[in-house]
């Protein structure tokens, strides 16, 4: 398990518990200049988010302050290719506005990456 601490913030492997909070926190992901999908479906969600606790190919990690969410972002393992390797996809990266310009964003990046 990756786990990262700065300045009160731990990034760690998603787990079930974080499953109710990282689907309402998907609409950091509809602010403007974005919106929210015609076929968004919050019970849909946290189906695929709970999958992610236990996936082989594929996770999610959050970034926690306090205990509180102030971000997240899910990796998904994509194919080996023959010149770089494995690949994979980074698909959802949010942080709450609030604590947005304080480097989580950065964080979750190099964590997926690791």
């Amino acid at each position: 398990m990756h786990v990262s601490e700065s300045a009160a913030t731990t990034i760690r492997r998603i787990e079930p518990a974080d499953v109710p909070k990282v689907v309402d926190a998907c609409r950091w992901l509809f602010d403007p200049p974005g919106g929210v999908p015609l076929r968004w479906d919050p019970r849909a969600a946290a189906i695929r988010v709970n999958d992610l606790c236990t996936a082989r190919d594929a996770t999610a990690f959050v970034a926690l302050s306090d205990r509180s969410l102030i971000g997240f972002c899910t990796v998904y393992l994509d194919l080996v290719s023959i010149r770089n390797g494995q690949r994979a996809w980074l698909n959802e990266l949010a942080v709450d506005p609030a604590h947005r310009s304080r480097c989580i964003g950065q964080t979750l990046l190099a964590t997926a990456r690791d």
